[in-house]
């Protein structure tokens, strides 16, 4: 595995940083809550969650921010994933291919979150970093390192986290100083007309507004 023409850690599993083809319906309204999130964007906004149970359009609703965003990290969590230094490892080299910047492949090398911190600001980088099944590592030294790294990261690093349920991070401060969205199972829940548009656009089988309706109500 190469970056660059250089050798990669044997340990990095490409597809874990590979981003998803964009798939499935757009769903503006979702999408305009994290614009914020957009590397290069003026305000306090640096954080966003994205929870819902399986089947509720997370992967999905991220496969899209992941498209439209640039630069743009992909991160997707593994149980196997659950140390500082498989996590360092994996972000350096996700964030590095997306800035296309090997020193933080280099500094994410010894599995220390804190030299990818450093690295990632000096100087500060711009960029989106998004995580998905972040509830693989409940609980874990992984878990740890990440929320230092949430609390001590570049501003610049915008990050969004797709879990299953509330990760065990301190979120406090970024709450009350307005710098974390929040989208949960029932934000993610299709509302009638989003059902016609995706059988419309995405099954190509036009849906009636009251077959929508039903199907909203049974899935709701």
């Amino acid at each position: 595995m190469a970056f660059n023409g250089k050798t990669m850690d044997p340990f990095i599993f490409l597809e874990k940083i590979r981003r998803p083809d964009k798939r499935g319906l757009v769903r503006d309204r979702l999408e305009t809550r994290v614009a914020a999130l957009q590397p290069d964007t003026e305000g306090p906004v640096s954080l966003a969650l994205v929870l819902g149970p399986p089947g509720s359009g997370k992967t999905t609703l991220l496969s899209h921010l992941a498209a439209t965003a640039g630069p743009c990290a992909w991160y997707r969590v593994g149980p196997e994933d659950n140390d500082e230094v498989s996590l360092t490892r994996h972000l350096g080299h996700t964030l590095g291919a997306a800035l296309a910047d090997h020193s933080l492949i280099t500094a994410a090398a010894g599995g220390r979150i804190a030299d990818l911190i450093k690295a990632l600001d000096d100087p500060p980088r711009a960029a989106q970093l998004i995580i998905d099944d972040l509830h693989q590592i409940d609980g874990t030294p992984a878990e740890r390192a990440l929320g230092t790294f949430v609390t001590m990261r570049s501003p610049g690093v915008k990050v969004i986290l797709g879990s299953r349920r509330p990760p065990m991070i301190n979120t406090s401060r970024l709450l009350v100083s307005g710098e974390l969205i929040e989208l949960n199972s029932d934000d993610l829940r299709f509302r009638s007309w989003e059902v016609e548009q995706l059988f419309r656009s995405v099954y190509e089988a036009p849906l009636s507004p009251e077959g929508a309706a039903a199907l909203t109500r049974r899935t709701g």
